[in-house]
Protein backbone atom coordinates (compact mmCIF):
# COMPACT_ATOMS: atom_id res chain seq x y z
CA UNK A 1 0.00 0.00 0.00
CA UNK A 2 3.32 2.33 0.27
CA UNK A 3 6.96 2.31 1.30
CA UNK A 4 6.22 4.62 4.49
CA UNK A 5 3.12 4.71 6.86
CA UNK A 6 2.95 8.41 5.39
CA UNK A 7 2.79 6.80 1.49
CA UNK A 8 0.47 4.38 2.65
CA UNK A 9 -1.84 6.83 4.63
CA UNK A 10 -2.36 8.93 1.55
CA UNK A 11 -3.06 6.15 -0.55
CA UNK A 12 -5.86 5.01 1.75
CA UNK A 13 -7.19 8.37 2.08
CA UNK A 14 -6.89 9.45 -1.86
CA UNK A 15 -9.02 5.94 -2.12
CA UNK A 16 -11.88 6.62 0.93
CA UNK A 17 -11.98 10.26 -0.26
CA UNK A 18 -12.80 9.05 -4.22
CA UNK A 19 -15.50 6.68 -3.07
CA UNK A 20 -17.24 9.02 -0.75
CA UNK A 21 -17.21 11.90 -3.85
CA UNK A 22 -18.53 9.13 -6.06
CA UNK A 23 -21.18 8.14 -3.51
CA UNK A 24 -22.72 11.74 -3.43
CA UNK A 25 -22.42 12.20 -6.74
CA UNK A 26 -24.29 9.09 -7.74
CA UNK A 27 -26.38 10.06 -4.78
CA UNK A 28 -27.37 13.09 -6.54
CA UNK A 29 -29.40 11.72 -9.26
CA UNK A 30 -27.55 14.64 -11.80
CA UNK A 31 -25.62 13.85 -14.62
CA UNK A 32 -21.56 12.88 -13.83
CA UNK A 33 -19.35 14.74 -16.05
CA UNK A 34 -15.80 12.58 -15.90
CA UNK A 35 -12.47 14.35 -16.88
CA UNK A 36 -11.14 14.63 -19.71
CA UNK A 37 -8.12 12.24 -20.62
CA UNK A 38 -5.95 15.15 -20.30
CA UNK A 39 -6.87 16.07 -16.78
CA UNK A 40 -6.48 12.16 -15.97
CA UNK A 41 -3.12 11.98 -17.31
CA UNK A 42 -2.13 15.19 -15.62
CA UNK A 43 -2.79 13.66 -12.93
CA UNK A 44 -0.97 10.76 -12.75
CA UNK A 45 1.76 12.22 -13.87
CA UNK A 46 1.78 14.82 -11.20
CA UNK A 47 0.78 11.70 -8.76
CA UNK A 48 3.83 10.39 -9.60
CA UNK A 49 6.30 13.02 -9.46
CA UNK A 50 8.90 12.25 -6.72
CA UNK A 51 9.46 15.56 -6.09
CA UNK A 52 5.54 15.84 -5.42
CA UNK A 53 5.79 15.51 -1.50
CA UNK A 54 2.09 15.46 -0.29
CA UNK A 55 2.14 11.80 1.41
CA UNK A 56 5.03 13.47 3.85
CA UNK A 57 3.26 16.72 4.45
CA UNK A 58 0.17 15.38 4.67
CA UNK A 59 1.83 12.65 7.43
CA UNK A 60 3.33 15.23 9.38
CA UNK A 61 -0.31 17.56 9.07
CA UNK A 62 -2.13 14.83 10.71
CA UNK A 63 0.58 13.77 13.58
CA UNK A 64 0.97 17.52 14.42
CA UNK A 65 -3.22 17.40 14.74
CA UNK A 66 -3.04 13.88 16.84
CA UNK A 67 0.18 15.27 19.02
CA UNK A 68 -2.85 17.99 19.91
CA UNK A 69 -5.60 16.13 20.27
CA UNK A 70 -4.58 12.87 22.05
CA UNK A 71 -0.06 12.78 22.37
CA UNK A 72 -0.84 9.28 23.65
CA UNK A 73 -0.94 7.74 19.99
CA UNK A 74 3.22 7.20 20.40
CA UNK A 75 2.73 4.93 23.19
Amino acid sequence: CGSTAADAFLTLYNIENACKVQVDVMASGQEIIMPTAEALARTIEVGNDPSFAAADENWQAIRRILDTQDPSYKT
